[in-house]
């Protein structure tokens, strides 16, 4: 399963083509396998995967033949927990935990909501302006300034998902609508993305209210020509 991810993997970059090799891969003793090592050597990227206790037994018995002890970066092995810590968070949602939902997009969707919810998070933490150079949003930070935009970007995105899902659902424009009116109060740097999503997720609204309204006259007028037809 490992492998074929890695072939997978794409990473967007600001510039130029997306990265589809990492620096490190970093996994516990069950992904120890001479296939995976092999094919991370091969790749240049750096296995971060302690070796179990059977295979370092069978190296020694083999003596010179076993090849060299693996190497572990015992620092960057720390960081392996990161997945398991975020799969923790995901199943902090009953419904993502028990999987009881019919629908896989519904389910999806559920998934896609947490992620958008802990990067807004994310985001409202960094102090704005403080970020990489060059990828900001909105004027630079003053001194003294604290203020994140999470917010201002959730109802962006939100609003993004409520377009580009073709006005299908309720829950993301209304949400979108009370982030970005949250986030044009109180985060004023992040003031463009704010009235974006807020003009978005209106415009969806908008359009599944005159959705509602159009299948309701067709409803009625079908109910109408029934009992004319009848008559």
């Amino acid at each position: 399963m490992l492998l074929p991810l890695l072939e997978q993997l794409r990473v967007t970059r600001p510039v130029g083509r997306p990265r589809t090799r990492p620096e490190a891969v970093l996994g516990d003793k069950a992904y120890s396998s001479r296939a995976i090592r092999t094919h991370l050597r091969a790749r240049g990227i750096k296995a971060v995967i302690p070796e179990p206790a059977d295979q370092q037994g069978h190296r020694r018995r083999r003596g010179a033949r076993g090849g060299r002890p693996v190497s572990l970066d015992a620092d960057a092995y720390k960081g392996r927990n990161v997945i398991e810590r975020q799969y923790a968070h995901l199943k902090q949602w009953r419904g993502l935990a028990t999987r009881y939902d019919k629908y896989a997009i519904i389910y999806r969707a559920a998934v896609v909501l947490n992620a958008v919810l802990a990067w807004s998070k994310r985001l409202s933490d960094m102090p704005y302006g403080q970020g990489t150079p060059g990828h900001g949003f909105g004027a630079p930070l003053q001194p003294g300034q604290t203020e994140g935009i999470g917010r201002s970007v959730a109802s962006m995105i939100l609003g993004i998902i409520s377009v580009v899902g073709g006005f299908m659902f309720l829950l993301p424009p209304i949400v979108g609508v009370v982030l970005g009116h949250l986030g044009l109060k109180r985060e004023p740097h992040g003031r463009g993305m704010a009235i974006a999503g807020l003009v978005m997720n209106y415009v969806s609204l908008a359009l599944l209210l005159l959705a509602v309204v159009f299948l309701v006259i067709l409803v009625i007028a079908g109910m109408s020509l029934g009992d004319y037809t009848s008559t």
